[in-house]
């Protein structure tokens, strides 16, 4: 009897260790929450933008970002993502878009944020968020002067001919 439920014991730490997912490099990590009840109608590869500012990421975070990443639900399917601007590393702010695979507008939708690698380098993909049919974006954030950067990939910077600049922003 007592070899029975011995073999059972490892029997069942054997089922629980090959259920356990790989958990993506990074000493850390945030669960993003989307609630469904924002979603007007179920998205496929929806570049859904989070603007956050944490003192985790101030503190923890490498000084230019390139540790953060994001995950699908599952953390084994690392999503497309692009950092907007710069990260800010003394207040922890971040302007990212995520590019969602699926968005439901009837159940929420989780992510994961890690972050903490010091081994990391940068994974941004923005033409994996936009996807490869937008010819630009132009998200019109760089705050001064006359360039309006493409963010698609495609290198299709434009020039601001007289709007004013309002709080990072174009106004016109």
């Amino acid at each position: 009897m007592r070899k029975i439920t011995i073999g059972l014991f490892v029997l069942c730490l054997i089922l629980m260790m090959n259920s356990v997912t790989a958990v993506p490099s990074g000493n850390y990590f945030k669960q993003i929450t989307i609630d469904h009840n924002y979603v007007n109608g179920s998205q496929t590869d929806f570049p859904m933008m989070i603007n956050i500012t944490d003192t985790d990421l101030a503190e923890k975070a490498q000084a230019d970002g390139d540790d953060i990443v994001f995950f699908n639900s599952d953390n084994t399917t690392q999503l497309d993502h692009q950092i907007e601007g710069t990260f800010n590393s003394a207040t922890g702010n971040l302007k990212a878009w995520i590019r969602i695979p699926e968005l439901s507008n009837t159940t929420n939708s989780t992510i994961y944020m890690y972050y903490n690698n010091s081994d990391a380098n940068n994974t941004e993909n923005s033409s994996g968020v936009w996807g490869v049919n937008a010819s630009g974006i132009w998200l019109m954030d760089e705050g001064t002067g006359t360039a309006v950067n493409d963010s698609s990939g495609n290198e299709n910077h434009g020039v601001n001919s007289g709007a004013d600049w309002i709080a990072n922003g174009l106004d016109f």
